[in-house]
């Protein structure tokens, strides 16, 4: 009677070990190949490496959500698509061969419908467009990000899955500062470690994680941990030398601050620890950026990059200020030529050179297949007064849910999760006034996770209540 049972668990035990050896030989195989015909480019052969895991994990949707955090810091593009929005695809394939109970109200995601309104003034937006085409593809963007949104909001069903998510990504980007240190030791340039530029904003909503956690935390390792692990980013965000980013993880901070200060006994934080809080703050910030200094002394050089505003002789300019402002001239000559429905979702970069006023050599060096660089001048250049209206309100109504969402929960355990993802969401909401990178990219996929996320949060605790 007990033969059979056997026969059976040894033969999952023998596929189990089938799928291991041709992963490991496939994965063998594929990196003597990147080696021998791209010279053993480190993005390429860990996206290479991926390809068999991928392939044997479609029949299992969670490995592949575990596997998304891991590709925003590897900074490939295909086309003008980045690897993650890419996978968003492979995600949604294994969601349509493993899940065959969708229903109704799987698509009743919040805001759906000022989502979709704004899906809507994109794709009429496009109608202005001097390249239709590439504003076609770049829409779809937009349309990863809400299948994105829709896939999690459907199939998350735990804390257990968010945590999980959350801890993969804080550990790479563990990883990624590591190697920023290392870059910096080496260099004394800014760095941005093996992640390329987005990791700027990655650590930012890193520090916002971990501080979150700091606070929440019980036991005294757990805070000693967490507080080292925010001195640590810290360390790698002053080591990037990027402004922008120290302003919006600064201001996110701040906005979490003054919302749990003001909310201690719905935190169930006593005075003494939001005040010995409030000092630990001050001593990482004083630490990192000593110690970002040790590493690399020109750190705060770029600090005083606004005092050398001038244009050389070659036509380079002394600081990154300077070449935004050639890309916002250019840009707002786009705005008013069409002012009501712009010039087309996410067209700038391939139509600028139709409203440059500029000399055409800086065009050529600072505007030419650059993007706005700023979230709400880009829509408004692109998809004119109409979009920017629809936009700030898409904007305006999650800040709104989000903050509502937080303040309402019963269990502390489901406050503290609720806050964490709503962090991470600010961060983006917050650095949007100095970048445009979450329309696009990695940028739009870390968004439209952290989203999915708080959404599919709300979704299970409120099932939960009704059981």
């Amino acid at each position: 009677m007990t033969l059979l049972p056997r026969i059976i668990e040894n033969r999952v035990a023998w596929t189990y070990l089938l799928s291991l050896f041709s992963y490991i030989l496939l994965l063998s195989v594929l990196f003597l190949l990147s080696v021998y015909f791209i010279g053993a480019k480190l993005p390429i052969i860990v996206l290479l490496s991926l390809i068999p895991l991928v392939l044997f994990s479609l029949y299992n949707f969670k490995v592949l959500l575990y596997i998304l955090p891991i590709l925003f810091f590897i900074n490939i593009n295909v086309s003008v698509f980045s690897i993650s929005e890419l996978f968003v695809a492979v995600i949604f394939l294994s969601f349509f061969l493993t899940h065959n109970n969708i229903l109704p109200q799987d698509f009743r995601f919040p805001l759906k419908k000022n989502f979709l309104f704004y899906l809507t003034i994109l794709l009429i937006s496009m109608l202005k467009s001097s390249s239709p085409m590439m504003a076609l593809l770049g829409i779809n963007h937009y349309i990863l990000f809400l299948v994105l949104i829709f896939i999690l909001y459907s199939t998350v069903k735990s804390s257990i899955t968010i945590k999980r998510i959350v801890s993969i990504y804080l550990i790479i980007l563990a990883v990624n500062t590591v190697h920023v240190i290392i870059q910096a030791l080496m260099t004394e340039k800014r760095v941005f470690g093996f992640a390329g530029i987005m990791y700027v904003d990655y650590v930012g909503v890193g520090i916002i994680f971990s501080i979150v956690l700091a606070v929440f935390e019980k036991t005294i390792f757990k805070k000693y941990f967490w507080g080292v692990l925010t001195l640590f980013n810290t360390i790698g965000l002053i080591l990037t030398q990027t402004r922008t980013s120290w302003i919006s993880t600064a201001a996110t901070f701040f906005v979490i601050f003054g919302l749990v200060g003001f909310k201690r006994d719905y935190f169930n934080i006593r005075n003494n620890t939001f005040r010995n809080f409030s000092i630990a703050f001050i001593i990482v910030i004083i630490l990192g950026v000593s110690m970002a200094v040790v590493f690399n002394p020109k750190t705060l050089s770029r600090v005083s990059d606004f005092e050398k505003a001038d244009v050389t002789e070659t036509g380079m300019v002394s600081n990154s200020f300077v070449s935004r402002l050639f890309i916002w001239h250019t840009a707002y000559n786009a705005f008013i030529s069409n002012p009501i429905l712009g010039i087309g979702a996410y067209s700038f970069p391939y139509s600028s050179q139709n409203y440059y006023t500029i000399n055409r050599a800086l065009y050529k060096i600072y505007v030419e297949k650059l993007s706005p660089h700023q979230t709400f001048f880009a829509v408004a250049v692109e998809t004119g007064i109409v979009g920017i209206i629809a936009f700030l309100y898409l904007y305006v109504s999650i800040i709104y849910y989000i903050t509502k969402k937080i303040l309402k929960y019963s269990l502390l355990v489901d406050r503290q999760l609720a806050l964490l993802l709503g962090a991470g969401i600010l961060y983006c909401m917050v650095s949007m006034f100095t970048t445009d990178a979450w329309l696009w990219g990695h940028g739009i996929i870390l968004f439209s996770l952290l989203l999915g996320l708080f959404f599919a949060h709300e979704r299970f605790i409120i099932s939960q209540v009704s059981q």
